[in-house]
């Protein structure tokens, strides 16, 4: 084998590390971004749930049952998000 031989397989072979090695920043930076955007639509539902609160005239009952779906809601998308709902749909009740 020559040395030029060496030299192309040596370059291939640093050519596959680096696109692997830029594919896991890649993938590391998607993750990071996506981390940003749900906190993004954590506060536009907040903001958004403040201004109906503020300017669209409600009962106030029908106000804190609102806050309440909300809630309720943001909470069990935050689970979802870190994936705790998998173990629990593993729970069998019955048969």
């Amino acid at each position: 084998m020559s040395l030029l031989a060496l030299s192309n397989g040596a370059r291939k072979t640093h050519e596959n590390d680096v696109s692997a090695f830029s594919r896991s920043l890649y993938a590391g930076e998607r993750k990071s971004l996506g981390w940003h955007r749900n906190s993004t639509k954590a506060q536009v539902i907040g903001v958004l749930l403040g201004l109906v609160n503020r300017f669209i005239p409600m009962q106030s009952n029908i106000k804190s049952i609102l806050n309440g779906i909300v809630v309720i809601g943001v909470v069990l998308w935050i689970v979802n998000l870190f994936g705790l709902f998998a173990p629990i749909s593993k729970i069998h009740i019955g048969r």
